[in-house]
């Protein structure tokens, strides 16, 4: 096994997304509902508060709309906020945010 596969194995989040084949294939920005909705190929919906991202929570409704899909699919680009976000960071934003308002903790072995 390479050095990649080795690395891509222990990423929960980049190996969901790998054998999943996921990639983002649309969003839908509701400012005034501080939601960011992300639709996967799979169809699964990932929603996240739009105030975790500062630059976007910040941004007028007109920037927030200019975005294109990078990389096939695994990032959202807005070019004039310069702001990127990944699949990964956002699948993360999701579960550490949804083992908070569980009450839970994410453990992780070192």
């Amino acid at each position: 096994m390479g050095n990649s596969d080795n690395m891509r194995s222990s990423d929960l989040f980049e190996r969901v997304i790998h054998e999943g084949n996921l990639k983002i294939k649309d969003i839908h920005i509701h400012k005034d509902a501080n939601s960011l909705v992300v639709i996967l190929s799979s169809g699964s919906v990932l929603a996240a508060s739009l105030s975790s991202f500062p630059s976007l929570n910040n941004a007028p409704e007109t920037v927030l709309n200019n975005w294109r899909l990078v990389g096939s699919g695994v990032g959202i680009h807005w070019e004039d906020l310069d702001e990127d976000l990944s699949l990964k960071g956002l699948i993360s934003e999701v579960v550490l945010r949804q083992l908070g308002a569980s009450g839970n903790s994410l453990k992780v072995a070192v």
